[in-house]
């Protein structure tokens, strides 16, 4: 790896050039760099002898005397980590923004924030935190002059294949509904009031991602979910509405590891004649009723762009959901569908459809599933969203690419 520079003359740019040899050298790899905007400093990722890690960020100065960059430099401790820092980016002549492996992410590569007090001291670096962050990686940020606008790349599973490129508006709320105390005991609550074709909205999402990280790193810590039906509904009907979104949230958070004790779940019901909340204990799953082949557990993984690899990600919720079910369950049977995409020739997502069932079912098996499973597979012949929400909304075309987990009691 090696870089290149070019020059605007007149508006056009010219042909790249290779930048100094000292940030070209044999036997080191350069994949990144930037320039404070007055144009006396080049920051750039290296993985060179003296490196705190894998990939560390130095720093070179203009020298105005040789008229060449100077020698590179670790930024030191308070920058690089024992893990991989990545994708630096000059906002201004002090502030940098850059990812990390380190610093106590969330997961992946992380976005964190820094400003420089001198030549070769910066402060500790801060984390941009959730939405920005995501137990995936996010590299590559970069900000518009006013701070109104930012753009990223992130692996996350809400997005079309592997790094897709995000945009966030400055002024997302990212914050929990309200902070409660039960005695001694901090909870979160959260509300449930949407969901978007039976699926928490990407927003609430991020606020859970939120939550079950501050219970990772402080687990006395409850979160309480309050499932709210929606406009119109009364009775049973309202009931079973709330009851859907908070069990939506509460498999959501068990997925992220988050301990069933440090959870818990209501859910809210309009009357006509005056608006009440009913206090309700989740149903275990085993308890959910005796009818013979009754649906009494429900998961479903997604997948990437014609991909079929069951991700860190989708590992992490089986674990936390159908998988636990299961070892408490091991006389129930199991219905997996394999889906895919309209993207691509039928026969091909046909194919791509069962290798995602096969591929789910060999995964339980290894982790120790002896439950009976019946595995179909129906390419794109049933999908959960429909062509034309997908032109209008192209990020849900993820949730056509899943295999669904069906749990029956028999």
């Amino acid at each position: 790896n090696h870089i290149d520079h070019a020059k605007k003359v007149d508006g056009v740019w010219q042909v790249p050039v290779k930048l100094s040899e000292k940030f070209n050298r044999t036997g080191q790899q350069v994949t990144s760099a930037t320039i404070a905007p007055n144009g006396k400093e080049i920051i750039v990722v290296c993985n060179r002898f003296d490196s705190k890690g894998g990939f560390d960020l130095y720093r070179s100065s203009w020298d105005e005397a040789t008229n060449d960059w100077g020698e590179i430099v670790n930024l030191g401790t308070s920058i690089n980590t024992e893990m991989d820092e990545t994708t630096p980016y000059y906002f201004d002549d002090t502030t940098l923004y850059f990812s990390s492996k380190g610093h106590f992410s969330i997961g992946g590569y992380d976005v964190f924030m820094t400003t420089k007090i001198s030549d070769t001291v910066w402060n500790v670096p801060k984390t941009m935190g959730i939405p920005i962050n995501s137990p995936f990686d996010e590299v590559n940020y970069s900000v518009n002059r006013d701070k109104s606008m930012a753009f990223y790349t992130s692996n996350r599973n809400s997005g079309y294949g592997e790094y897709d490129i995000y945009r966030i508006v400055s002024g997302f709320d990212q914050g929990i509904d309200s902070l409660l105390r039960d005695g001694e005991t901090d909870i979160l609550l959260v509300q449930i009031d949407s969901l978007t074709d039976g699926r928490l909205t990407s927003y609430k999402q991020t606020q859970l991602m939120a939550i079950a990280d501050a219970i990772a790193k402080n687990p006395a810590l409850k979160v309480e979910i309050v499932g709210i039906p929606d406009p119109g509904l009364s009775g049973d009907a309202a009931a079973a509405d709330a009851r859907k979104k908070s069990l939506e949230a509460y498999n959501f958070l068990l997925g992220l590891g988050v301990p069933e004790q440090n959870i818990k779940v209501e859910y809210a019901s309009m009357k006509a004649e005056k608006e009440t909340e009913l206090t309700a204990k989740v149903e275990r799953p085993e308890s959910a009723g005796d009818k013979p082949m009754e649906p009494i557990y429900e998961q479903t993984i997604y997948f990437g762009l014609s991909s079929s690899m069951i991700t860190d990600w989708s590992k992490g919720k089986l674990a936390g959901g159908i998988l636990a079910f299961l070892a408490a369950n091991p006389d129930k049977k199991i219905y997996m569908s394999g889906h895919a995409d309209h993207t691509g020739p039928d026969d091909f997502n046909l194919k791509l459809s069962e290798k995602r069932v096969k591929n789910v079912e060999t995964y339980l098996r290894e982790q120790g599933v002896k439950n009976p499973i019946q595995a179909e597979y129906f390419g794109e012949a049933q999908p959960s969203i429909s062509t034309e929400e997908v032109e209008t909304d192209p990020s849900k075309l993820i949730y056509n690419r899943r295999v669904k987990m069906v749990v029956f009691n028999q």
